[in-house]
């Protein structure tokens, strides 16, 4: 019996199994329960900033303040134009993440993979990975991910470094990600990928251990209890979701 089918999940991602290792709960409420949680101004800020950076990378001539404008309209129809104060700081960033993302980028030349798709298996997991590379360039042999921060990252996120180590599982491509702040850029290269991917097989292998302990779905979610500390749930909608769900 394979417990992903049985639950209905078709196959996994990078971002869905640092879920499950960070906060489980939060997890079960998205995949058993079925609960969408909406995308914070943050989340937001990434997608609409990193719209503008690709932009600007596929069109070298174009100039930054278009770039930038682009980031925002993006920002302002996620946002649903709120007035909230997180979303103005976070709309705030915006032109200095992309001038910072697109004047680091450039120089590599116009890249020719964009949200490009990787499927990939592992051992002892029965349905895939996938995931959406954010920008690569095969002529240099690089595949890179870009990260927003209001403040820099002085290395690699843990999360980052399974995302991208998978993206270039199988490949001779090396993986790199980006982090840009309004005011700051770095790039770092990943090491040691097949550790990270390993790691995420790992998480993977536990995940099938939790999901087979039953087929009863509300015995899966009573089993978990939500962490409100942590930043999965920060927003107030969220946590009222979890409530309900939980029952605690």
């Amino acid at each position: 019996m394979n417990p992903f089918e049985t639950h209905g999940i078709k196959h996994l991602s990078a971002s869905s199994l640092n879920t499950w290792a960070a906060e489980p709960a939060m997890w079960v409420m998205q995949k058993l329960a079925g609960k969408q949680t909406p995308a914070g101004f943050a989340a937001h800020r990434g997608t609409a900033s990193e719209s503008g950076i690709v932009s600007g990378l596929l069109y070298p001539d174009m100039p930054i303040v278009e770039a930038q404008q682009i980031a925002l309209d993006q920002f302002d129809t996620l946002s649903g134009m709120s007035k909230n104060p997180k979303a103005v700081k976070e709309r705030a960033a915006i032109p200095g993440i992309v001038e910072q993302g697109i004047n680091k980028l450039r120089v590599a030349g116009m890249p020719d993979e964009i949200q490009q798709k990787i499927e990939v298996t592992l051992p002892d997991i029965p349905i895939p990975f996938i995931g959406f590379v954010d920008v690569g360039w095969t002529k240099h042999g690089i595949r890179l991910d870009i990260k927003t921060k209001l403040r820099m990252a002085s290395d690699i996120e843990q999360a980052h470094r399974r995302q991208v180590a998978l993206y270039i599982h199988g490949t001779n491509n090396t993986g790199r990600v980006a982090y840009f702040t309004p005011t700051q850029e770095a790039v770092y290269a990943l090491e040691s990928a097949p550790l990270y991917v390993e790691e995420l097989r790992q998480i993977a292998i536990r995940m099938q251990n939790f999901l087979a302990l039953s087929d009863d779905r509300e015995k899966l979610i009573r089993s978990c209890v939500p962490n409100y500390n942590s930043f999965y749930w920060s927003d107030e909608y969220t946590r009222q979701l979890g409530k309900e769900v939980f029952g605690v």
